[in-house]
């Protein structure tokens, strides 16, 4: 454990309703206390007029320098020192609704010490192309 680090307090995460309606590509849906999470995701949207089966075409990840440079790290500006106090050992949570987790979105019932999610999406269109009938 590194100086300033303070292990998290474990607490019971009780929740009376929840509906989920999609959890996607990377997302995280979690109830009680985690260490750590770390979601990642690549995606490559290519989005045609018609659909097409044709070689050239195809569109690979090693194409596009943003799916394999390395990640910038912001900087932290000062030190931050954080306490925090649970006036209890439960969380309790009454009713959630939700629509979408995804793209390393995280939803999180409980406490997260460390997250670092990543997400990168291209998105191409090709316009004007006809389908081709066999």
């Amino acid at each position: 454990m590194a100086e300033g680090d303070y292990p998290m307090q474990k607490r019971t995460s009780q929740v009376d309703n929840i509906y989920v309606t999609a959890v996607a590509f990377s997302g995280i849906f979690n109830i009680g206390d985690a260490n750590f999470a770390a979601p990642s995701s690549k995606a490559l949207s290519l989005q045609k007029s018609a659909a097409v089966f044709d070689k050239k075409y195809d569109v690979d990840f090693s194409n596009f320098p943003i799916f394999y440079r390395g990640t910038k790290q912001l900087a932290l500006a000062n030190n931050v020192t954080k306490n925090t106090f649970a006036c209890s050992g439960k969380i309790h949570v009454g009713n959630i609704n939700v629509r979408d987790v995804t793209q390393t979105g995280i939803v999180q019932i409980g406490c997260l010490e460390h997250a670092a999610s990543e997400s990168r999406v291209m998105h191409i269109r090709i316009p004007g192309v006809e389908a081709v009938t066999p």
